[in-house]
Protein backbone atom coordinates (compact mmCIF):
# COMPACT_ATOMS: atom_id res chain seq x y z
CA UNK A 1 0.00 0.00 0.00
CA UNK A 2 1.48 3.29 -1.04
CA UNK A 3 1.35 6.33 1.17
CA UNK A 4 1.03 9.50 -0.77
CA UNK A 5 1.94 12.79 0.85
CA UNK A 6 -0.78 15.40 0.73
CA UNK A 7 0.37 18.82 -0.35
CA UNK A 8 -0.42 21.48 2.22
CA UNK A 9 -1.60 24.75 0.75
CA UNK A 10 -1.74 28.02 2.64
CA UNK A 11 -4.24 30.55 1.27
CA UNK A 12 -2.84 34.08 1.00
CA UNK A 13 -5.80 36.02 2.36
CA UNK A 14 -4.84 39.37 0.87
CA UNK A 15 -4.82 38.10 -2.75
CA UNK A 16 -7.61 36.10 -4.38
CA UNK A 17 -6.60 32.69 -5.86
CA UNK A 18 -3.06 32.91 -4.46
CA UNK A 19 -1.73 29.94 -2.49
CA UNK A 20 1.61 29.08 -0.96
CA UNK A 21 2.95 25.53 -0.91
CA UNK A 22 4.02 25.07 2.71
CA UNK A 23 6.65 22.47 1.85
CA UNK A 24 8.49 24.32 -0.94
CA UNK A 25 7.61 27.91 -0.02
CA UNK A 26 6.61 28.63 -3.65
CA UNK A 27 3.49 30.53 -4.69
CA UNK A 28 0.77 29.16 -6.97
CA UNK A 29 -2.38 30.47 -8.62
CA UNK A 30 -5.50 28.32 -8.33
CA UNK A 31 -7.67 28.30 -11.45
CA UNK A 32 -11.24 27.05 -11.59
CA UNK A 33 -12.89 25.66 -14.72
CA UNK A 34 -15.67 23.31 -15.78
CA UNK A 35 -15.13 20.19 -17.83
CA UNK A 36 -17.96 17.93 -18.87
CA UNK A 37 -20.35 19.78 -16.58
CA UNK A 38 -18.12 19.23 -13.54
CA UNK A 39 -16.34 21.99 -11.69
CA UNK A 40 -12.59 21.43 -11.35
CA UNK A 41 -9.55 23.34 -10.19
CA UNK A 42 -5.84 23.28 -10.90
CA UNK A 43 -2.74 24.94 -9.50
CA UNK A 44 -0.16 26.71 -11.69
CA UNK A 45 3.23 27.71 -10.39
CA UNK A 46 4.19 31.38 -10.29
CA UNK A 47 7.84 30.27 -9.98
CA UNK A 48 8.70 32.43 -6.99
CA UNK A 49 8.96 32.28 -3.24
CA UNK A 50 8.61 36.05 -2.74
CA UNK A 51 5.16 37.48 -2.04
CA UNK A 52 5.84 40.78 -3.83
CA UNK A 53 6.81 38.97 -7.04
CA UNK A 54 3.88 36.54 -6.68
CA UNK A 55 1.38 39.42 -6.46
CA UNK A 56 2.65 40.90 -9.73
CA UNK A 57 2.80 37.56 -11.52
CA UNK A 58 -0.70 36.52 -10.46
CA UNK A 59 -2.12 39.75 -11.95
CA UNK A 60 -0.28 39.11 -15.22
CA UNK A 61 -1.20 35.42 -15.27
CA UNK A 62 -4.90 36.00 -14.60
CA UNK A 63 -5.19 38.76 -17.21
CA UNK A 64 -3.52 36.52 -19.82
CA UNK A 65 -5.74 33.62 -18.77
CA UNK A 66 -8.93 35.68 -19.06
CA UNK A 67 -7.90 37.08 -22.45
CA UNK A 68 -7.26 33.56 -23.71
CA UNK A 69 -10.61 32.31 -22.41
CA UNK A 70 -12.46 35.21 -24.02
CA UNK A 71 -10.69 34.53 -27.30
CA UNK A 72 -11.53 30.80 -27.23
CA UNK A 73 -15.16 31.47 -26.25
CA UNK A 74 -15.56 33.88 -29.17
CA UNK A 75 -14.18 31.27 -31.55
CA UNK A 76 -16.23 28.41 -30.07
CA UNK A 77 -19.51 30.36 -30.23
CA UNK A 78 -19.36 31.21 -33.91
CA UNK A 79 -19.03 29.72 -37.35
CA UNK A 80 -15.29 29.91 -37.80
CA UNK A 81 -12.74 29.39 -40.50
CA UNK A 82 -9.47 27.59 -40.01
CA UNK A 83 -7.66 30.93 -40.33
CA UNK A 84 -9.61 32.37 -37.40
CA UNK A 85 -8.88 29.31 -35.30
CA UNK A 86 -5.19 29.48 -36.11
CA UNK A 87 -5.08 33.19 -35.19
CA UNK A 88 -6.64 32.33 -31.81
CA UNK A 89 -4.05 29.59 -31.32
CA UNK A 90 -1.18 31.92 -32.25
CA UNK A 91 -2.44 34.44 -29.69
CA UNK A 92 -2.59 31.79 -26.98
CA UNK A 93 0.91 30.49 -27.81
CA UNK A 94 2.40 33.99 -27.90
CA UNK A 95 0.84 35.00 -24.59
CA UNK A 96 1.76 31.78 -22.78
CA UNK A 97 4.18 32.33 -19.93
CA UNK A 98 4.76 28.60 -19.49
CA UNK A 99 6.25 27.87 -22.92
CA UNK A 100 9.90 28.37 -23.71
CA UNK A 101 10.76 30.45 -26.82
CA UNK A 102 11.94 27.38 -28.76
CA UNK A 103 8.66 25.55 -28.04
CA UNK A 104 6.65 28.58 -29.18
CA UNK A 105 8.67 28.75 -32.38
CA UNK A 106 8.22 25.02 -33.10
CA UNK A 107 4.46 25.21 -32.59
CA UNK A 108 4.11 28.21 -34.88
CA UNK A 109 6.21 26.57 -37.62
CA UNK A 110 4.05 23.43 -37.43
CA UNK A 111 0.90 25.56 -37.60
CA UNK A 112 2.15 27.34 -40.73
CA UNK A 113 2.70 23.98 -42.42
CA UNK A 114 -0.85 22.85 -41.65
CA UNK A 115 -2.40 26.23 -42.46
CA UNK A 116 -0.97 26.06 -45.97
CA UNK A 117 -3.58 23.39 -46.80
CA UNK A 118 -6.42 24.20 -44.38
CA UNK A 119 -6.69 28.01 -44.47
CA UNK A 120 -9.94 28.16 -46.46
CA UNK A 121 -11.93 25.51 -44.59
CA UNK A 122 -15.05 26.38 -42.63
CA UNK A 123 -15.27 24.76 -39.19
CA UNK A 124 -18.83 23.52 -38.59
CA UNK A 125 -20.53 22.00 -35.59
CA UNK A 126 -19.08 21.47 -32.17
CA UNK A 127 -15.29 21.58 -32.02
CA UNK A 128 -12.85 20.60 -29.31
CA UNK A 129 -13.07 24.21 -28.11
CA UNK A 130 -16.78 24.24 -27.47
Amino acid sequence: MSTRNKVKWQLVKTVENLYKNEESGRYYVRLYYSQGGKSKSTFRSLRTGRISVAKQRIRDYLSDHEAGRANLNAVANSETTWSELSRAYITSVDSSTELKPRTKSSRLVALKRVEKYWSGFQIEGKTALG
